[in-house]
C-alpha cells in the first residue's frame, strides 16, 4: 500500500517537471531546467493488525523495519518530562505526534539514545497521517549530521488503538541513493535588467502532485503575461523543499533553493533580484498569510493579509540569507497540514491564487527600492531592539550607517543578509538548547528576559519549550563554561553562515551574565 507523494529524484517528480515544464513553455519566454544533487529516499509503509491492512509512514530518512509488535511490548509516554524515568531498551515506544516540529526532533532524539527497536507517532486523528524530517541531531544549523538510527513510523488514532488491544505487524522499506532532482526556470521578459523571482517547490513527502504550490506557477504566469511588467520575472518551480540535501544538514530546508542561490550569487546574477515571491502551501484554504521582509510589508493591505516575520520555515529564508528581500504567502491551514495525507479544497486554494495575482500585481507596481525602505528598516530596528542593551543598539545604528553609504539597494541587501543570516543552534552536551531570532536577532528585552529565565533556573532542569507550551529535561546542574565553550568555538568558528558580529557577541555575553567566572574570559573572543 503506496501514500502518494513526489520526493527528489523520483519518477513521480520526473513527470511532475515534465508537466510544468511542457505548460510554462507555452507561457514564457525562455525555460529550462537546473540539475541538483540530491539524496533520493524512497518508501513503503503498512500495518497488519487483526486480520487488516492499514497505511502508515515511514518518517524521512528512517530506517526499515520488519517487526511483530506485542501490546506488552509497547512502552506509551504521555508526558516526556518522565522518559528518564522509564526503560524504553528493545522496546517499541509510543509518543503523540509533537505539534512543533522543534520538539519532534528534540523528543525523538532523546529516546534514540535509549536504544528502542521502534519509535511510533500516533497523531490522535483518525485517517491522518504526517511526515517530518527527523535527523540524528536537534540542530537547526549547516552543521552536516545522520539519519537516526531507530526507525520512526506514523499511525493514525485509529490504528493506534487497534495496536494497543492486539498488537501487529509493522513492516516499512526505505532505500537511498544518490541521483539528481530538477529546478524548473522560466523568464517573463519585462523592461530594464532588474528581476523579481516568483517561486514555489514542486516536492511533497506525502501529497498528490495537484496539492503541490508550483501548480498557481502556471496561472500566475497566465495573469501577468498579459501585464506590461517593469521587470523581468523569474518563475522557479524548486526540488528538495524537505528532503534531499547531500550533507542532511540539521536545517535541512530548501535544500534546492540553497544549491541554485549559492550558484547564482556566485556569478554575481544575485545582484539584479529586487525581491523574490514564494508561494507556499494553499490548498487548505484560509485567510493568506505573509511571511517575509518588512519592507514588503508596506506594500501588503492589513485586511487582506496577516503579516508574520518568522521566515525560518518557509521558501523565503534562503533568499534572506542572501540578502534579497522575499516574503511567502501560504495559509495558517495549510502550514498544519503539510506534509499529511488531507486533500484540501480546490476551490478554496482557486480563490487565492486570484488574491495572489492581484499582490503580485501591487507588489510589481512598487517594484524599485525607494528611500522609504531606508526609515522602514530603521524604525523596525528600533521598535525590535527596544531596551536592549546599548553595545546591541549601537552596533544596530552602525550597520544603518553603513546602509546610508552604500547605493540604496546593495545597503539593504547587506543589511538584510546580516540580520537574516541563521541564528539558530543547539548544544548538544551535556544538554540541549534552542535560541531563535530573526530580524536584528530579537535582542528585544521580552527575549533576552526569557532566554536568562531559562538559563538562570537549570539548576536540575532545561525548559524548552515557547509560550504555547515547554518541557523540562533532566541536565547537569554546572555547565558555564561548556555553554560558552560550544557556542563560541562550535558556532561562531564551524558554520560557514552565522552572525558574526557584535550583535551575536553580545547575545552570548547578555545571556551568560548569571556566569560572571566566565563572563570575562570571553568578552572578546
Amino acid at each position: 500500500m503506496r501514500i502518494e507523494g513526489i520526493t527528489p529524484g523520483s519518477i513521480e517528480e520526473r513527470k511532475t517537471v515534465s508537466f510544468l515544464r511542457s505548460a510554462l513553455r507555452e507561457l514564457l519566454d525562455q525555460v529550462y531546467y537546473v540539475d541538483v544533487p540530491v539524496y533520493a529516499w524512497s518508501w513503503s509503509c503498512l500495518v497488519e493488525i487483526n486480520g487488516s491492512t492499514r497505511p502508515c509512514v515511514l518518517l524521512p530518512y528512517s530506517l526499515g523495519v520488519d517487526l511483530t509488535v506485542n501490546p506488552s511490548g509497547i512502552v506509551r509516554i504521555e508526558d516526556i518530562a518522565l522518559l528518564d524515568e522509564v526503560n524504553v531498551e528493545d522496546k517499541v515506544v509510543l509518543l503523540s505526534y509533537p505539534r512543533n516540529h522543534v520538539e519532534l526532533r528534540l523528543i525523538t532524539n532523546i529516546v534514540a539514545e535509549k536504544n528502542p527497536r521502534l519509535i511510533l507517532l500516533n497523531t490522535g486523528i483518525t485517517g491522518l497521517l504526517k511526515a517530518d524530517v527527523v535527523l540524528g541531531s536537534t540542530g537547526f544549523t549547516y552543521t552536516p549530521t545522520s539519519p537516526l538510527k531507530t526507525p520512526v513510523v506514523c499511525l493514525d488514532e485509529a490504528s493506534t488503538r487497534e495496536m494497543l488491544s492486539h498488537g501487529g505487524r509493522v513492516l516499512a522499506k526505505s532505500s537511498m541513493e544518490k541521483t539528481t532532482g530538477n529546478i524548473i526556470a522560466g523568464y517573463l521578459n519585462g523592461s530594464g535588467e532588474d528581476e523579481v523571482h516568483v517561486t514555489a517547490h514542486h516536492d511533497n513527502i506525502i501529497g498528490a502532485p495537484d496539492s503541490t504550490p508550483s501548480q498557481y506557477l502556471i496561472k500566475i504566469a497566465e495573469n501577468l503575461g498579459k501585464a506590461n511588467l517593469p521587470v523581468n520575472i523569474v518563475f522557479v518551480s524548486y526540488t528538495s523543499r524537505e528532503i534531499g540535501d547531500l550533507e542532511f544538514t540539521e536545517y535541512h530546508y530548501n535544500w534546492g533553493e540553497r544549491y541554485l542561490l549559492s550558484i547564482l550569487e556566485n556569478k554575481g546574477e544575485l545582484e539584479k533580484t529586487l525581491y523574490a515571491v514564494s508561494i507556499g502551501p494553499l490548498n487548505m484554504g484560509g485567510e493568506l498569510l505573509a511571511m517575509g521582509h518588512p519592507v514588503l510589508r508596506e506594500y501588503l493591505p492589513s485586511n487582506q493579509v496577516i503579516f508574520s516575520e518568522n521566515t525560518f520555515h518557509t521558501e523565503s529564508h534562503s533568499y534572506m540569507e542572501h540578502g534579497v528581500p522575499s516574503v511567502t504567502f501560504t495559509t495558517l491551514n495549510s502550514l498544519k497540514y503539510r506534509n499529511t495525507n488531507i486533500v484540501g479544497s480546490a476551490g478554496d486554494s482557486g480563490v487565492l491564487v486570484g488574491e495572489l495575482v492581484d499582490l503580485l500585481k501591487r507588489l510589481l507596481s512598487n517594484v524599485k527600492p525607494r528611500d522609504e525602505w531606508i526609515r522602514v528598516l530603521r524604525e523596525h530596528s528600533i521598535s525590535v531592539l527596544g531596551d536592549a542593551v546599548l553595545s546591541a543598539r549601537i552596533e544596530a545604528t552602525r550597520l544603518m550607517d553603513l546602509m546610508h553609504q552604500l547605493p540604496l539597494i546593495k545597503g539593504v541587501k547587506t543589511l538584510t543578509k546580516t540580520a537574516y543570516t541563521t541564528f539558530y543552534y543547539y548544544c548538544l552536551q551535556p544538554f540541549k538548547a534552542h535560541v531563535e531570532s530573526a530580524l536584528w536577532c530579537n535582542l528585544a528585552r521580552r527575549n533576552l528576559d526569557a532566554l536568562s529565565q531559562v538559563l538562570g533556573t537549570c539548576r536540575k532542569h532545561l525548559v524548552i519549550g515557547d509560550e504555547y507550551k515547554s518541557l523540562k529535561l533532566n541536565m547537569h546542574s554546572v555547565f558555564g563554561d561548556q555553554y560558552l565553550d560550544l557556542i563560541l568555538e562550535n558556532t561562531v568558528k564551524n558554520l560557514r553562515s552565522i552572525i558574526n558580529n557584535e550583535l551575536f557577541k553580545t547575545t552570548c555575553i547578555k545571556l551568560m551574565r548569571c556566569y560572571k567566572s566566565v563572563e570575562e574570559n570571553h568578552r572578546d573572543r
